[in-house]
C-alpha cells in the first residue's frame, strides 16, 4: 500500500512475511503547513485486527486534521491524547459485549504543526526521527519486556528469552481497559 501526498510526504505499508493479510493501516493528512501521520498495527491475536487498525487510523487522522484546520493546536498534547481516546471509545463501541479477542490495534500518531511535532502512541507502533545522518527512536514500546526490565525484575537478555517477550501492555480495543 502506498500513498503519496507530495514528493516529501509518502506512506508505504506491507503485510510482512508472517501474515496472509495486511493488518497495518496508516492515515496521512495535510492542512496548510501542518501534517498528520498515523500508523496502526492490528494486534495479531485479536479477531479482525485489520478492521480495528483501519478504523483507528481513519478516526485519529480525521480528528487531528480537524485540529489543524481549526488552528486549534495550542494544546497539541491534549489534542493528540483526545484523538486517540476518541478512537478507542469508537472502536470499543463497535464491539459486542463479551466478544472473545475483540478487534484491537496499536497506534502511533504525529501532529506536525510548522516546526512543532507532537507524538502519541499505545503499544509497540513506533515513531522515529530520521534526519541528516541521524536516526532516533522517539517512542518506547509499551511491552512486557520493557516494563520488567525497567522495573529491574530481570535483565534484557532474560526478558528476551521469555515467552512473554513480545507481549504488549497497551493497545486500543474493547479489552484494552483504561
Amino acid at each position: 500500500v502506498e500513498l503519496a501526498l507530495s514528493p516529501d510526504f509518502v506512506g508505504v505499508g506491507d503485510r510482512g512475511l508472517k501474515h496472509q493479510r495486511n493488518e497495518d493501516r496508516f492515515g496521512m493528512r495535510q492542512a496548510g503547513d501542518g501534517y498528520v501521520l498515523v500508523v496502526c498495527d492490528g494486534v495479531s491475536s485479536s479477531t479482525q485486527s485489520e478492521l480495528a487498525s483501519s478504523a483507528v487510523a481513519e478516526h485519529v487522522s480525521q480528528a487531528l486534521e480537524s485540529v489543524l484546520r481549526r488552528h486549534s493546536a495550542s494544546s497539541p498534547e491534549r489534542n493528540v491524547r483526545l484523538a486517540i481516546q476518541a478512537a478507542q471509545d469508537a472502536l470499543a463501541a463497535t464491539t459486542t459485549a463479551g466478544q472473545p479477542d475483540p478487534p484491537s490495534t496499536t497506534v502511533v500518531a504525529a501532529l506536525v504543526n510548522g516546526v512543532d511535532v507532537t507524538i502519541g502512541w499505545a503499544g509497540d507502533s513506533r515513531a522515529y526521527w530520521i534526519g541528516s545522518g541521524e536516526v532516533r527512536q522517539l517512542t518506547t514500546d509499551q511491552s512486557w519486556m520493557n516494563e520488567v526490565v525497567a522495573a529491574g525484575a530481570v535483565t534484557m537478555e532474560e526478558a528476551a528469552h521469555s515467552p512473554n517477550a513480545h507481549g504488549i501492555t497497551r493497545w486500543l480495543g474493547a479489552d484494552a481497559g483504561d
